[in-house]
């Protein structure tokens, strides 16, 4: 299954203890992105959040791994939001079998 985790720090600790963690919090990013535990990281727009999509069995594996593997999510200076994610069921609705599939961009 497929998660989307929205991350933004929490409140009341200093710029110097986030600093502290940052280097390892994206040193397990990226070990867990080539386990495929991560698929892709985003910076939001305007916002400074993140979000990340997971591949997980469950809700309790994504938590479990956040809380307990990322640095700054595991001190509570980084929360995160989850969302569950499943395909899209009608997509095979949107084109007709004797349609081209357009390429995407």
């Amino acid at each position: 299954m497929q998660f989307l985790s929205k991350s933004h720090r929490g409140e009341g600790f200093t710029e110097a203890k986030y600093l502290l963690l940052v280097e390892a919090e994206v040193q397990r990013i990226r070990v867990r992105y080539s386990e495929g535990v991560i698929g892709q990281l985003w910076h939001r727009a305007g916002v400074p959040e993140g979000c990340i999509l997971w591949e997980a069995n469950s809700t309790e594996n994504v938590w479990g791994d956040g809380k307990e593997t990322l640095p700054l999510v595991k001190e509570g200076i980084v929360e995160l939001s989850l969302v569950s994610l499943k395909p899209w069921s009608k997509l095979t609705n949107l084109v007709k079998a004797d349609q081209q599939v357009l390429p995407r961009r």
